[in-house]
């Protein structure tokens, strides 16, 4: 948890390492580190409404974001241009589908 600057210095001195890029999110004024992102998954639903096989996608994404924010990064996730014909449901553990109500600005 160093500045970028500081990294790049200990990559030439030392010869790098694994790296971790980590957001840094303003709370009340303090700056906190998000060491554990969400990952959701995303899942292609076809004309009948049933999941597509193989559709699969799970991506990192920041409590900070914005639902249009994450939305977005999901229809981009699936090279989808436009976001017209795209709906957005949520699923937690065993509870049912919700369809999510999105203002996209």
């Amino acid at each position: 948890m160093i500045p970028e600057a500081a990294w790049i210095c200990l990559q030439k001195w030392y010869g790098g390492g694994p790296v971790f890029p980590r957001k840094v999110i303003i709370n009340n004024m303090i700056p906190t580190i998000e060491l554990y992102p969400p990952l959701i998954t995303s899942v292609l639903a076809g004309t009948d409404g049933l999941p597509i096989q193989d559709s699969a996608r799970s991506l990192f994404v920041s409590i900070a974001m914005r639902l249009s924010e994450v939305f977005l990064k999901v229809c981009e996730s699936f090279n989808y241009i436009s976001t017209k014909d795209a709906r957005l449901w949520f699923k937690e553990g065993g509870n049912q589908w919700t369809l999510s109500t999105i203002t996209i600005y």
